[in-house]
């Protein structure tokens, strides 16, 4: 049989066909580990080679893996990162200290496991998870940092036995997968927790964390709270305190860094717990985070998207993440209003979700036509003064051109980002024609 996978270009067909949880949700997910357990048996269990952080949670949990990837390379470490969903190209999930996985590498990827792939099938997030395990084992990455998909119990990640789990939020998301009530989501993503591998958490509830110590003891398996290194925000910086020395660290808080105090604490957890196998001194974790935006500029937490407009890019999607985003907004911006462009998926658009932009005059909603994406009547029927628009194949240049005095925050959804990118770039040449169809 001739290989089908020639070039990069074959691969990025072969990806495009496999549905995708962004457009289809539910049916392009995978909740059993049978095929990546044999996936990874065929790959020769790169995975088990593997030294690991992983990490879990509702909110925050990419920002975490991102700190820390930062912080470990700022300490001399080959460190691999693993996070979804990308923001722009496949490539950025599976990154080696901060560098994308390049064309090539993945193509040797499919081009060795062309077989494998042809008697398991793999969904796609299970491809991009067996393919970050096989890189970073391949190119003897001293640690890796690993980001769950989905919950944590079923996720395509949880075949690894890491040094150390963490779980940064939990709050109700994605119901119809993990469950109704906080108890049930919990028990999904504290199934990361391993036998006698410590866990850290975030800022949890009461109920949350008796879910987690429950599932811990049964496991022997210490609960270290990031709390204890009472991470707050102040004069302008974010103050920790290590928890092994209680020595205190202040971290400049510039951009996404405000909102984001208790993942810094959860970051410095995890490395206070590793320090015998991987020593950082606390000026190379305070340099870390500080040049995390030079790392990973395209990060969609309250990302700035333009030098001369104050519009921004924030991934909120759930209405825990939004509340952090109001608190951002009002912590910067004082009473000045926002204007908000949303886009949100069908499972998104949920009540808890759009009252919070009732009070506000200006909001725009975006139907992308996507299979998952909500329509105008389903957001109208809960911000009734939005003003709701179809993208056409021009873009959004007649919307963008009536904001470039406003506070304009960008929202709803991940996969909105790219497509907000696309209108950043199309603001530049002054003889772009983009339109909008109203709905």
């Amino acid at each position: 049989m001739p290989n089908r996978f020639n070039t990069y270009e074959d691969v990025a067909q072969y990806l495009d066909r496999i549905p995708k949880f962004s457009q289809s949700g539910i049916r392009a997910a995978n909740f059993s580990l049978d095929h990546m357990d044999q996936f990874c048996r065929l790959m020769g269990n790169p995975e088990q080679k593997l030294r690991a952080i992983h990490v879990a949670g509702t909110n925050g949990k990419g920002t975490t893996c991102q700190m820390l990837a930062s912080v470990y390379e700022q300490a001399g470490y080959k460190t691999g990162l693993y996070t979804s969903p990308h923001l722009l190209e496949f490539n950025e999930r599976v990154r080696i200290n901060a560098l994308p996985v390049p064309d090539m590498e993945i193509l040797a990827f499919f081009q060795q496991h062309e077989k494998d792939l042809n008697e398991v099938p793999l969904s796609y997030f299970e491809i991009s998870t067996c393919l970050a395990f096989w890189y970073f084992a391949r190119e003897q990455c001293d640690l890796a940092v690993i980001e769950t998909g989905l919950g944590g119990r079923l996720d395509a990640t949880n075949v690894l036995e890491p040094l150390v789990s963490i779980i940064t939020s939990v709050s109700k998301d994605h119901t119809d997968i993990l469950g109704d009530t906080i108890a049930e989501i919990t028990r999904e993503k504290a199934g990361i927790i391993k036998p006698g591998r410590p866990v850290v958490t975030g800022r949890l509830s009461e109920e949350v964390m008796d879910e987690i110590n429950g599932i811990a003891n049964k496991q022997e398996s210490e609960v270290h709270s990031s709390l204890l290194c009472f991470p707050q925000w102040k004069s302008g910086n974010i103050h920790v305190t290590d928890p092994q020395n209680r020595t205190l660290l202040k971290i400049k808080g510039a951009g996404r860094k405000k909102i984001d105090s208790v993942n810094i604490a959860m970051a410095l957890t995890a490395v206070s717990l590793l320090q015998k196998p991987f020593p950082v001194i606390n000026t190379e974790f305070i340099e870390g985070i500080e040049h995390l935006e030079e790392r990973y500029p395209e990060h969609a937490h309250f990302q700035r998207l333009s030098k001369e407009y104050n519009w921004f890019f924030d991934g909120a999607h759930n209405p825990e993440a939004l509340a952090t985003l109001m608190d951002q907004i009002s912590t910067l911006w004082g009473e000045r209003e926002p204007v908000f462009v949303l886009s949100l998926m069908k499972d998104k658009a949920i009540p808890e979700m759009l009252e919070n932009f009732q009070p506000y005059k200006n909001v725009y909603y975006i139907d992308t036509g996507t299979e998952r994406c909500a329509d105008c009547n389903q957001i109208l029927s809960f911000i009734p003064q939005a003003k709701c628009f179809e993208l056409d194949e021009h873009g959004a240049k007649r919307i963008l051109d009536g904001l470039k005095s406003e506070l304009v925050i960008f929202a709803g959804s991940f996969y909105f980002y790219r497509q907000v990118k696309n209108w950043m770039a199309s603001q530049l040449p002054s003889d772009h024609t983009i339109d909008f169809k109203i709905l």
